[in-house]
């Protein structure tokens, strides 16, 4: 079961599933803290979401091949070649432009800030506007990229689309100055290799990588940024606290304290050495906690419990 920081589900809700929950062998849950304390312990096991390191959205890229990809998807003007690896192991292209609102494409000598998440209110992209608006773009000459799924992929009336508009509103009212180191970027999702290889990119050309969350299940884009040896700087919420060690692989913030991360930013964009040590040991930390591999022995320590289980209560009856 997976399960988000804020807000909880009410004890309402609960008592309606729990009858149905209460059946199963075993129960399998993100974070300790997900676990409903109803539930009987012994059933109970933590599985963190992993990341599958061949994945397109994953796997290593040259700088010339990110240079490739983002000239490709007219992030960034130059650059030659777009491959990447499908999972299947064929060779795959990126061959579709992305959507980019703001600034003019991407130069490319300046240091990258990049939250890539999907359109929801909770990941709060506006917020992270405003947040480099006021602190970091007066102190700095970063770029903020802002990047989720594709417009066309957006339905009409949703959610997504009301924080999407909201993100355009915000960016389109900075000062023109401002509003060209802003690049809000929507990506085609209609092939999701293509589209995991054009966050790979990104992610690759960034200095720091945001994730302002005002609340969280497990959050998977930090893992994925800690994997290509990115600092972080992310929200004190949900799972993301599982993951970032604060002030060893990036920096934890309270959600609400929008100058905190600012500053938290500045010092990592203003300290190279200090950036890539923190950005190194978020990647050993992936590479310790949250590839795939790991997961098979947890999955069959849960999946094991479960068969006892009911093999026991067959002999019962």
């Amino acid at each position: 079961m997976r399960g988000r920081s804020v807000p909880r589900p009410s004890a309402h809700s609960w008592s309606f599933l729990e009858p149905y929950v209460a059946q199963a062998d075993a129960y399998v849950f993100s974070r300790s803290r997900f676990v409903w304390k109803t539930l009987e312990a012994a059933r109970s096991f933590t599985i963190p979401p992993v990341i599958n390191p061949l994945a397109p959205k994953n796997q290593e890229l040259s700088k010339s091949e990110v240079a490739g990809i983002l000239a490709v998807a007219g992030v960034q003007p130059d650059g030659d070649g777009s491959g990447f690896v499908r999972l299947d192991g064929t060779p795959g292209r990126v061959d579709r432009a992305v959507t980019l609102e703001g600034g003019a494409k991407l130069p490319a000598d300046v240091p990258v800030i990049l939250q890539a998440s999907d359109w929801n209110s909770l990941k709060d992209p506006a917020g992270v506007v405003r947040m480099f608006a006021e602190f970091v773009a007066p102190q700095s000459r970063a770029h903020l990229i802002v990047a989720g799924p594709g417009v066309e992929w957006i339905s009409e009336e949703t959610e997504a689309e009301a924080t999407y508009e909201e993100t355009l509103r915000t960016l389109h009212e900075l000062p023109p100055a401002v509003r060209e180191r802003v690049h809000v970027i929507s990506i085609p999702n209609d092939d999701p290799e293509e589209a995991g290889a054009l966050v790979n990119a990104l992610q690759r050309r960034a200095s720091v990588a945001v994730q302002r969350s005002r609340g969280e299940g497990f959050g998977m884009a930090v893992m994925e940024a800690m994997w290509k040896r990115l600092p972080v700087v992310s929200s004190r919420v949900g799972g993301l606290q599982e993951q970032v060690i604060d002030r060893k692989t990036g920096f934890l913030i309270d959600p609400g304290d929008v100058r905190a991360a600012g500053e938290a930013i500045l010092k990592l964009l203003d300290d190279a050495d200090r950036a890539a040590e923190m950005g190194e040991a978020g990647h050993d930390r992936v590479k310790q906690h949250f590839l795939l591999p790991h997961d098979v022995p947890r999955w069959l320590e849960a999946i094991e419990y479960a068969l006892m289980r009911q093999s026991s209560q067959h002999e019962r009856r």
